[in-house]
């Protein structure tokens, strides 16, 4: 591996937080001490339980488990009361129901934008 993609890869945070939201890949382990320590599960965790006192309710918005549009579409209205909404849509699982979707969330609208892979 060259010296650019190290340092990309040494330099890339593993959760970034704005006001009202928290990004991080696949989610925070609320079951330790220090979720914001556990780098571990935020790249590996699934089925996240949110404790959104320990996050300042602030909602995760996370990824790493294929879950299909329309699941994610309605998610979408249960965003505050969940504490969090997985926006992983499976882009290259295009043979599950749902799935084979390219997403992403504008935190200013939240309006979900989603595109079919069509590769």
């Amino acid at each position: 591996m060259n010296d650019e993609y190290k340092s990309f890869f040494n330099e890339t945070k593993f959760y970034f937080a704005t006001n009202g939201f928290i990004f991080v890949h696949a989610g925070l382990n609320f079951q330790v001490e220090y979720p914001f320590e556990d780098t571990f599960s935020m790249l590996w965790i699934r089925n996240m339980k949110v404790d959104k006192k320990r996050v300042d309710k602030k909602i995760i918005v996370h990824g790493h488990t294929p879950t299909p549009l329309p699941v994610v579409k309605k998610n979408l209205g249960l965003i505050h009361k969940a504490g969090s909404l997985n926006i992983d849509t499976g882009c290259v699982m295009k043979s599950y129901f749902g799935c084979g979707y390219l997403s992403a969330l504008e935190v200013e609208t939240m309006q979900l934008y989603s595109v079919e892979n069509v590769d």
